[in-house]
């Protein structure tokens, strides 16, 4: 029918105009997604549909980025720039992208972040800046972000945690810098739910680092060096996943430091250096779903026989089990963790002692 033809022209001018639109290397076959993945252009492709949403131009050998590079994507939310050459951004670079969501500059060779750098990305909400070599950010560079959520820089070269005037920021991941000693105070700007600060050479936590008032779900302090398992666990008791992990100074787990995370559902505290667990454990956390305690050089003894018990019927998964072993005593060295049997701990055998009946002599009349 004539309907029909009309419709089958359109379709046709409209997949003539998308081939048009679409650039060299990249497809196009979501009319408002672009993807350019290992394109080996070194800029941003040009001519692009103004109502594209989303663009990856990820792996592509890209090293700098000019003023026009966005010009004309007035609706773009996602930009996806990732594992690029690009070392620096200069100003007014992003200013035309007032829709943009999602910035991924992850795995480039960025040294630093200017307060311009981000300049006009008000609706920004999740911004991803790891594996570059950013060794400073201006104390402005975040503040036009308040709409931001999760901000990820882990591996980069930072000395100090950059100011967070951030009052939605949900999750922050600055693992892996070089940060030894947090300020107090760092964080009370935000009220952050996830927060990842494994990798940065800590070797305390100060007591005032959250406030008493936290919303703080998820904390990884794993591969620091940390001589005790920090206080500060004390008031975070709205905690539903931690990680204690690899940090081979602590050598003991204080009972008292757990006892106010009764939401804990995953605890990881694999690759320290204690031969035990405290049996109180058992009762601290009636949501946890998964405990990973390998790499500890357990002395499976008396003390340590309720775990196993605990672990089979309480329903707790114990993660990389093959890797959960004993080291002490000799007759338990190696064997695996949960194979043990109450009786291989060595725990005393308590039999019952006969009782005598108790006879009352009354004295002669």
């Amino acid at each position: 029918t004539m309907n029909q033809l009309i419709l089958c022209t359109l379709l046709l001018l409209a997949c003539g105009e998308l081939a048009r639109a679409c650039p060299a290397g990249c497809q196009c076959h979501d009319p408002k997604t672009i993807l350019c993945a290992a394109r080996r252009g070194q800029t941003v492709p040009q001519g692009l549909p103004p109502s594209t949403l989303s663009l990856y131009v990820f792996e592509n050998g890209i090293t700098t980025l000019s003023e026009d590079s966005f010009a004309g994507l007035p609706a773009l939310q996602l930009l996806d720039l990732s594992q690029n050459k690009i070392t620096s951004i200069q100003r007014n670079i992003f200013q035309p992208l007032t829709e943009l969501v999602n910035l991924d500059l992850s795995s480039n060779q960025l040294q630093e972040i200017t307060n311009e750098t981000f300049h006009g990305l008000r609706l920004l909400e999740r911004l991803y800046l790891q594996r570059n070599r950013i060794q400073h950010i201006h104390a402005a560079a975040f503040d036009t972000l308040e709409n931001l959520l999760e901000l990820k820089l882990q591996y980069n070269q930072l000395r100090a945690v950059p100011p967070l005037d951030l009052p939605n920021l949900l999750l922050l991941d600055i693992s892996w810098n070089k940060i030894p000693a947090i300020a107090p105070g760092a964080f009370h700007a935000v009220s952050i739910e996830s927060l990842k600060i494994a990798g940065l050479g800590l070797a305390s936590l100060n007591e005032e680092l959250f406030q008493v008032q936290n919303n703080l779900h998820e904390l990884d302090i794993s591969d620091n060096l940390l001589e005790r398992v920090p206080a500060v666990l004390r008031r975070l008791g709205s905690l539903t996943r931690l990680s204690l992990a690899g940090n081979a100074r602590i050598s003991q787990l204080p009972a008292e430091d757990f006892q106010s995370l009764h939401n804990l559902q995953e605890l990881d505290i694999s690759n320290l250096n204690i031969n035990t667990i405290p049996r109180d454990f058992s009762g601290f956390f009636p949501r946890l779903r998964a405990m990973t305690a390998a790499g500890n050089p357990f002395n499976c003894i008396c003390p340590m026989s309720w775990l196993v018990q605990w672990v089979n019927t309480s329903g707790v998964v114990l993660r990389r089990p093959e890797e959960t072993r004993c080291h002490f005593p000799p007759k338990n060295s190696g064997k695996l963790l949960h194979h043990l049997q109450y009786t291989d701990f060595g725990c005393p055998t308590t039999t019952p002692t006969p009782t005598t009946p108790r006879t009352t002599t009354l004295p002669p009349p």
